[in-house]
């Protein structure tokens, strides 16, 4: 995970007590970070501390331990859910989560243990305009929730966040484990470990925590478990193409973001009203996945993330667009089997980044082609996103065929591209890993002449040279 220098970074985390030199510590790793980043890394480290809420249950007895589930950690909850979330939203969308940061940060009556002061700092910074003071507030509370150093593992975590963000958008960092595994090399908290393995840094203070308080949320009646479930997805982070409650990832932020964006009168309802109405967003999403996978027509179902407007705002009436090409057509028919194609797309990609970084070259030539690779890998993966976002409005008649036949396009342009030596090793782990032969899939789905297809397909069958394969391909990745 962290070269040389971060380690060194970590091994000098101040130590215990040290708030004032931990809060400069995160603050100094802050600088020229944007507004977004301050406020994603603000949220991680008070979901880490998340845990830790149960703490105030424990000298309450049941009764009153309900009530301050419903009063004490609610807020908290709210500000946990709206903090990250909020670091991923458009422009004209920051006011509503702005709005209800600061309802949630109102709702939170004197915080002072440093679990709660770290989830109250982090949704903070989503409504004030000095997120990076906030974001170190919320960073040095979270490192006090565990005890501090590297030993724990929160510096670790930490850099490994802003190590992310270096490299990888903000979606991609938001869905990403809690704690990072991390190679073993030679650092001091690694004394007497094998090395060349790979271990969580989940501290086991963490680990006792959320076994603690998901047994307290599951037992708790007024489906209280929907909570439970939700955390134990934002802790293991994505798995390939699935997120939270096993939705695809796109579709579990939306979900997230849905439940940001309940209004206030529900969050203030109790349990049995906002619980209830939390489940059914999450049937609600769960539908709209398996609908897309059945029929089509039922691809125009899916919301992309940023489209569902809030309780009470009136919608606009967008103009209808009929399909009028040939590829228009075909796209439209065949909807619903693209929508599928590109989460499988999706996830091929996913896993091979995860293989591909496990490699270890052994030249600096040898590192540069493997990061060219994951990026090329990454820049496909955000068109099919967009491809799918696309096609989606497309189903619904809701966008011209010429958009999406352009994001379509977009898609295959890599493999057009990759007739020359420069392309050889993208193209053979694409082929390899079933990639190729996806995107072909999504080509013939686009209206290209099965007969290509057929060419392709019997080419590889037959095991011809890659590059023969390549020749009766390469007619396939053209539709403007």
């Amino acid at each position: 995970m962290a070269d040389k220098t971060e380690r060194q970074e970590i091994d000098r985390f101040p130590g215990l007590n040290s708030f004032s030199a931990q809060r400069d510590w995160f603050a100094a790793k802050l600088v020229n970070r944007s507004r977004e980043e301050c406020i994603l890394l603000a949220g991680r480290a008070a979901l880490r501390t998340l845990p830790m809420l149960h703490s105030m249950l424990d000298d309450f007895p049941d009764q009153k331990a309900r009530n301050a589930l419903t009063d004490t950690i609610f807020p908290l909850l709210r500000c946990s859910v709206v903090t990250v979330i909020a670091s991923l939203s458009s422009a004209t969308d920051k006011d509503l989560y702005r709005s209800a940061a600061m309802t949630a940060v109102a709702d939170v009556a004197a915080p002072d243990s440093a679990a709660e002061l770290s989830i109250y700092h982090a949704a903070k910074s989503a409504s004030i305009e000095q997120s990076m003071n906030a974001s170190a507030e919320a960073a040095m509370f979270a490192a006090a929730s565990y005890g501090v150093g590297p030993s724990f593992g929160y510096g670790t975590a930490f850099i490994y966040d802003l190590d992310l963000l270096n490299n990888q958008p903000l979606r991609v960092v938001a869905c990403e484990p809690l704690w990072p595994s991390i190679a073993l090399e030679n650092a001091r908290w690694e004394h007497e470990l094998r090395l060349g393995t790979w271990r969580r840094t989940d501290p086991d203070f963490f680990l006792r925590e959320w076994s603690t308080f998901s047994t307290i949320l599951r037992k708790a009646g007024d489906d209280w478990d929907v909570w439970a479930d939700w955390f134990d997805g934002v802790y293991q982070g994505r798995k390939g193409a699935v997120y939270l409650f096993g939705l695809p990832t796109e579709r579990a932020l939306k979900l997230w973001q849905d439940v940001a964006l309940i209004d206030d009168d529900t969050w203030r309802a109790g349990p049995a009203v906002l619980n209830a109405e939390f489940k059914r967003l999450v049937a609600v999403a769960k539908k709209e996945v398996a609908d897309s996978r059945l029929t089509p027509t039922s691809a125009a179902k899916l919301e992309t993330l940023g489209t569902n407007k809030p309780r009470g705002t009136k919608g606009t009436v967008s103009k209808t667009f009929a399909p009028k090409t040939a590829t228009g057509k075909a796209i439209f028919a065949n909807a619903g089997s693209l929508a599928l194609h590109t989460y499988s797309l999706v996830s091929i990609l996913d896993s091979e980044v995860e293989r591909i970084k496990e490699s270890r070259p052994n030249s600096d030539d040898a590192i540069n082609e493997r990061d060219q690779l994951i990026n090329k890998f990454k820049d496909i993966r955000s068109d099919v996103l967009g491809f799918q976002a696309t096609l989606i409005a497309f189903a619904a008649s809701e966008v011209p065929e010429k958009e999406v036949i352009k994001k379509a396009d977009s898609v295959l342009k890599p493999f057009r591209d990759c007739w020359n030596e420069k392309g050889k090793e993208f193209i053979e782990v694409a082929s390899r890993s079933g990639l190729f032969l996806g995107a072909m899939a999504i080509a013939l789905y686009c209206g290209v002449p099965p007969l290509v297809g057929t060419l392709v397909i019997g080419a590889i069958s037959s095991g011809k040279p890659l590059v023969e394969v390549l020749k009766a391909a390469k007619g396939i990745f053209k539709l403007t």
